[in-house]
């Protein structure tokens, strides 16, 4: 029964949050319940997030529990909701409680509580929303989604790493990824990021060899170094719209007080402030009152100054997801006359990250950042090296030296195979000819990718690889399939050549005869060429000659 639309919703999406959406209900169809979707930081996480619950409440008639770690998140989600997709928001916090809405927004912290307390049957919601997935391990949200089993799942977080990946995808059934960071950098939704490097070299030595680094161990190995950072900030921030991240609020405070001291007219925030003087502080740098706004971890997460476009993080980090939000800060667009025409601050053209160099004997866990881009470490090894050469520069392309670099590893890892079927399509190959080297060689992230394709394919599948010609041997699995499937399903969107046409049109010498690449034209051009160039038999085309 198809359910009219309850509520009145104010935005269309972006594409690839409305693939988002479509990518999930396949997931959902296909019997994965639990489904991890990754959303860049800056991309519009709540919006992608609105969309999967309006479809859920107003196509489907289900119940929505929302769950995020931190109170300021879970209102802001309910706010956006509400404004976004018309659709009432109850919130379970504290002392506050819901009023039987289709959508109930919480904390990991509360709704443990409240189960405990017998306050939620377990068949109550038909999805639960994950927010900040990254946590989806720990035994608040465990509880969470062994309280609510039967019920589909969705988890958003910010791009991880692969590492990362395979830890969240020992809960997580399967992963949707429609759009990179730096895809949404090329395509103009994210302003582009530029390093700097700082010549400033500081020292860093711990005592401990797990967890993160010790603030106040920090703060003493850059408290030597603040002046020249102060500085440096000046140097490079004269016109920009700074955000600065410190170990502890002392040194937030001292750094600011020598900014204002050269002349750099700055301001320092603490959760101790209370939320009102810290939002006024921001909206004083938003509007282009004051240069720079210090703090030691309290800008970190949930907050969006447009402007920013200068970022300088001194509190070194092991922390991925730490890293990853301190630099997400400064990602999102800004046009004054749209986003702030009270704003002194002109359009924003890029981001600089001020990059000052850490000593550390643990270099590896050190985060830098190629981590915001690189899909592993190998891929983060190749970006550090370009960025390191040539003193910072323009991220993008640091990652295209680095793709540029792995793909040609991979040409002549596929070169050196000693069976290599000319008449079929190796998988390697063809992922290295689409750009796509995360996938050309690719491991699995959980049991079930890690299946043979020949039993977990449909035949519908099977039959869509053999008839573009596939080595099948080449495909290592049943993750390593599905991105293939979908890399040939963006060819037949795009109307280009089908794999069987750019076998048969190279073998008949395609490119010599029009000097383009079969694998790269569109299905008509190869299909002329094909018409005109087929070998027809002789007694054929001795007819064809007389008639």
């Amino acid at each position: 029964m198809l359910l009219l639309n309850k509520h009145k919703k104010n935005v269309e999406g972006r594409y690839y949050q409305n693939d988002s959406l479509t990518k999930v209900k396949e997931e959902w169809n296909d019997g994965n319940k639990k489904v991890l979707l990754v959303a860049p930081t800056g991309s519009g996480k709540t919006v992608t997030a609105g969309l999967i619950i309006d479809d859920e409440v107003n196509n489907n008639g289900g119940k929505v529990l929302v769950v995020t770690d931190r109170k300021k998140l879970t209102r802001q989600f309910a706010e956006r909701t509400e404004a976004d997709f018309g659709i009432p928001c109850g919130i379970e916090m504290a002392n506050e409680g819901h009023g039987g809405e289709d959508v109930i927004c919480t904390t990991v912290q509360t709704v443990t509580n409240r189960i405990q307390q017998g306050k939620f049957d377990p068949d109550e919601f038909s999805l639960l929303c994950f927010d900040e997935a990254h946590l989806a391990l720990g035994a608040g949200f465990q509880s969470v989604a062994n309280h609510f089993s039967d019920s589909r799942l969705v988890g958003l977080t910010a791009t991880p790493r692969r590492g990362d990946r395979k830890d969240l995808m020992a809960f997580f059934n399967s992963m949707v990824e429609p759009v990179t960071l730096p895809q949404l950098i090329e395509q103009g939704f994210l302003a582009p990021l530029t390093i700097q490097n700082i010549p400033i070299q500081i020292e860093l030595r711990t005592k401990h060899k797990t967890g993160d680094y010790d603030d106040e161990e920090i703060s003493h190995a850059i408290e030597p170094y603040l002046d020249a950072c102060a500085n440096s900030l000046i140097e490079h921030g004269a016109q920009r719209c700074s955000l600065v991240f410190l170990p502890l609020i002392k040194t937030s405070k001292r750094f600011t007080e020598l900014l204002n001291e050269k002349g750099f007219n700055a301001e320092h925030v603490d959760g101790e402030m209370g939320e009102q003087a810290v939002n006024a502080a921001i909206k004083r740098l938003e509007l282009g009152k004051i240069q720079a706004l210090c703090c030691s971890q309290i800008l970190a997460i949930g907050v969006d100054i447009k402007p920013v476009n200068l970022i300088l993080n001194l509190r070194p980090t092991r922390s991925w997801t730490f890293f990853v939000q301190v630099c997400g800060r400064g990602t999102r667009t800004f046009i004054r006359e749209k986003d702030n025409p009270k704003s002194l601050w002109p359009d924003k053209t890029d981001c600089v990250l001020l990059d000052p160099t850490w000593l550390t004997e643990e270099h590896s866990l050190l985060q830098r950042p190629s981590v915001l881009v690189a899909k592993d470490e190998e891929e983060a090894e190749c970006i550090d090296m370009a960025l390191k050469k040539g003193g910072g520069g323009d991220l993008m392309q640091a990652v295209a030296g680095a793709a540029h670099e792995r793909e040609e590893k991979m040409r002549q890892k596929l070169e050196a195979m000693a069976k290599r079927k000319a008449r079929t399509v190796n998988a390697m190959d063809f992922m290295l000819r689409m750009h796509l080297p995360d996938y050309a060689d690719y491991e699995p992230l959980n049991a079930l990718e890690a299946r043979p394709i020949k039993s977990a394919l449909s035949e519908k599948q099977m039959a869509w690889l053999v008839k573009s010609k596939f080595d099948l041997e080449s495909i290592k699995n049943f993750g390593h399939a599905k991105h293939i499937l979908n890399a040939l399903g963006e060819r037949a969107k795009a109307g280009l050549a089908t794999m069987g046409q750019v076998k048969y049109a190279e073998s008949l010498g395609y490119k010599e005869k029009t000097g383009k690449e079969a694998f790269d034209s569109t299905f008509k051009e190869v299909s002329e060429f094909i018409d005109k160039n087929i070998q027809k038999p002789a007694w054929q085309a001795g007819w064809q000659r007389k008639h």
